[in-house]
């Protein structure tokens, strides 16, 4: 598998993983975006093939997805 594959398979994963978190949490993506990265248009610019997001987004993300709850919303700010 060549890095680019590698690179694009880890973007599948993470707008998956994203999917469900929004499903699960009865979220919209741009409610998603807005939240996780202050950016309503995440999402979009996420699912465009020309756009990959830096490793330490990506980190940046799973935490926030991971230390999410309805009654303690947290923004990434708080997270730095």
């Amino acid at each position: 598998m060549t890095a680019e594959a590698a690179e694009r398979d880890d973007k599948d994963n993470l707008i998956a993983e994203v999917a469900a978190f929004c499903k699960l949490h009865k979220m919209a993506d741009s409610t998603f975006g807005r939240l996780s990265v202050n950016n309503p248009a995440f999402l979009d610019r996420l699912r465009d093939a020309d756009y990959s997001p830096l490793t330490k987004t990506v980190k940046r993300l799973r935490t926030w997805m991971k230390n999410y709850t309805k009654n303690n919303l947290r923004t990434m700010e708080e997270l730095e």
